[in-house]
């Protein structure tokens, strides 16, 4: 289904053993570069899945231990990023944990961010979208599966 004049596509595809669905976006003009991004905040909410260890009692998913948060993040123009995160881990919420790092941002629009979010090492891939209006983002752990979109403020 083409929405919003073009820019967005929604797609379902399903084959046998698997079920894919979601949005395709432009992605920002290239070339793109730190200056791209720098001054920006964003908010971001998501929601995905953790491995973890035996004996921590949170509840678990397949063994993986479900998460969500909500949260926002700004770029600055030395290639610093800082923020908040408010994260629900396995039914425990933890509100107004730092968010501190780096982050780099290709010719391509694509870049990755390397953070901590409450002294625990993050890394995200990022695909600027149109206008840099959004970012995509996985995170890049072993372990972890997690994923979702920040969008300007």
């Amino acid at each position: 289904m083409i929405t919003s004049g073009g820019q967005e596509i929604k797609f379902v595809s399903a084959s046998t053993g698997g079920v894919g669905f979601g949005t395709l976006r432009p992605v920002a003009a290239a070339p793109c570069s730190t200056a791209t991004l720098s001054g920006n905040a964003y908010g971001y909410s998501s929601h995905g899945l953790v491995g973890a260890g035996p004996g921590n009692g949170y509840p678990r998913v397949g063994g993986f231990i479900p998460f969500t948060d909500a949260g926002q993040i700004t770029f600055a123009a030395d290639g610093s990023v800082s923020g908040t995160d408010n994260q629900n881990f396995g039914g425990v919420v933890t509100p107004g944990l730092p968010i501190a790092g780096t982050y780099t941002v290709n010719s391509d629009c694509t870049g990755s961010t390397t953070m901590t979010i409450a002294g625990v090492d993050q890394s995200w891939n990022l695909v600027i979208l149109q206008g840099a209006e959004q970012i995509n983002f996985l995170a890049t752990p072993s372990g972890v599966v997690w994923g979702g979109t920040l969008t300007k403020e």
